[in-house]
């Protein structure tokens, strides 16, 4: 998964078997696939005070308002 071109994760094994239909019917139809995500945290405050970014991703049934 990238943000920007840059990796911020990576689905697990049974996420990415799961998901694999959908995710190449994304790219066969539109070049690319996406899902909901959420960017949390982060501060640089100066000097040593840095606090790193997370990113929480919705996949499928996970995602808020998904059709079940």
């Amino acid at each position: 998964m990238r943000i920007q071109g840059r990796p911020v994760g990576y689905l697990a094994a049974g996420d990415a078997r799961r998901l694999a239909p959908e995710i190449e019917g994304a790219l066969a139809g539109t070049g690319g696939a996406t899902c909901r995500a959420r960017i949390r945290g982060g501060w640089d405050r100066g000097g040593d005070d840095v606090g790193l970014f997370g990113v929480v991703r919705y996949l499928g049934e996970d995602s808020p308002g998904a059709v079940r």
